[in-house]
């Protein structure tokens, strides 16, 4: 199994009802993934969060993750850190999501759900 697909494997598999922010969002540019759950929140392939308040059918959502980063050490994932981070997201018009952490710049991302 690839590491990308093993930490994959620790987010919970999506719910059947999904709401108009849950899905994957791929940066345009630099390729930059972000996996919108209806539990959880994975930032890149390494960051799983947890909300403070779940998306559910929102089209907007402002609320806390906790965040833990995963690796691969031999051959097994293990927690490397943890962070806490202010999360905006909002879905747009055409399959776009803008997504914000903290007091970073806004990012506009596109649906690559696979």
């Amino acid at each position: 199994m690839t590491r990308l697909a093993l930490l994959l494997a620790l987010l919970p598999a999506p719910a059947l009802a999904e709401g108009p922010l849950i899905g994957t969002w791929c940066h345009p540019e630099h390729g930059g993934m972000l996996f919108v759950e209806a539990e959880t929140l994975g930032l890149g392939e390494h960051q799983v969060c947890d909300y403070a308040d779940k998306p559910g059918e929102a089209t907007m959502l402002e609320t806390y993750v906790d965040c833990v980063e995963w690796r691969i050490l031999d051959g097994d994932p293990v927690a490397v850190g943890d962070s806490a981070h202010k999360l905006f997201l909002e879905r747009l018009e055409g399959g776009l999501i803008l997504f914000r952490l903290d007091d970073e710049d806004w990012i506009e991302m596109e649906n690559c759900d696979f």
